[in-house]
């Protein structure tokens, strides 16, 4: 398997605007009123994010909800192109963003008020999420629903996010996937799921209906010795779609998760040090 240059501008699209999710709607509205100009502005990589904005066929739409009680806050960032739009998610940055990250309870998910289930062997068995990615994603469902809804759906639909914001990206396509399946939309639309970092959301019956169900493209791309991405380790989590390794040798499909004892226990030292979406942009810029 190899990337060809469409699949690299996606990654390197998904990757930045996964980093302005975390930014305020303030930095991100200066960005769009400057993003011809050369004026200061407080954003990271912001040469390549004024870039991004300079694509753009009109201006960045956002959600933001905050929780004052809880101090939870999710904010997604909606950009329009040409060809495509990016919903980017923010990832975990609050101490109550990591609380919904442990809170790893499994729970059934529904759909038009029916329990989804994966049916195999003519027996049925029920789709589970992690419970704090759920939630976080319910408190946000109903003003992204009036968002998607509005897209010209001949573009494609592209969803993304760093860590906490990538289980939020994965659960957002598959909702809109069973909304807007292929036989609604008519002519062949794409779409894509595009995650970095990220943990595993549901489990084994949720993998698996959504590879074998939801038609799209979905990469989830890992930093070799990002411990975060095999969480939870436990309670038979588990990932969906293709992995992608960014390795200091390059970018590796198939590529074994394997560590050596030293590189283990400087994991569990520091579980943290190589999750970080700096790191994941900075490593892309070299290898793409």
């Amino acid at each position: 398997m190899s990337l060809n240059n469409v699949v690299k501008d996606i990654f390197w699209d998904c990757a930045l605007t996964s980093e302005l999710a975390f930014n305020s709607i303030d930095e991100l509205v200066g960005l769009w009123n400057n993003r011809n100009t050369s004026n200061e502005i407080k954003v990271e990589f912001k040469e390549a994010s004024r870039e991004l904005f300079q694509k753009l066929v009109q201006k960045p739409q956002f959600i933001n909800v905050d929780d004052d009680e809880s101090d939870e806050l999710v904010r997604v960032c909606i950009l329009e192109f040409k060809d495509k739009y990016i919903v980017g998610f923010r990832g975990t940055e609050t101490k109550l963003d990591l609380k919904s990250d442990i809170d790893i309870r499994k729970v059934p998910i529904t759909y038009n008020n029916k329990t989804l289930v994966y049916k195999r062997r003519n027996r049925e068995h029920k789709l589970k999420m992690h419970c704090g990615f759920y939630r976080q994603y319910l408190r946000i469902k109903e003003y992204l629903d009036v968002i998607l809804e509005s897209f010209d759906k001949s573009k494609k639909v592209i969803f993304t996010g760093f860590s906490l914001g990538g289980a939020l990206a994965t659960i957002a396509s598959f909702y809109y996937r069973l909304k807007y399946p292929i036989s609604v939309l008519g002519d062949y639309t794409p779409m894509w799921c595009v995650t970095y970092g990220s943990p595993r959301v549901g489990n084994k019956w949720f993998s698996k209906f959504y590879n074998v169900s939801v038609d799209a493209h979905i990469y989830r791309i890992i930093l070799y010795g990002d411990s975060i991405t095999r969480m939870p380790s436990f309670s038979r989590f588990k990932h969906i779609g293709t992995k992608i390794v960014l390795c200091k040798s390059g970018i590796k499909f198939k590529h074994s998760e394997r560590h050596t004892i030293f590189k283990r226990l400087c994991i569990c030292q520091n579980p943290f040090k190589f999750h970080s979406l700096h790191l994941y942009i900075k490593r892309l810029d070299k290898l793409l």
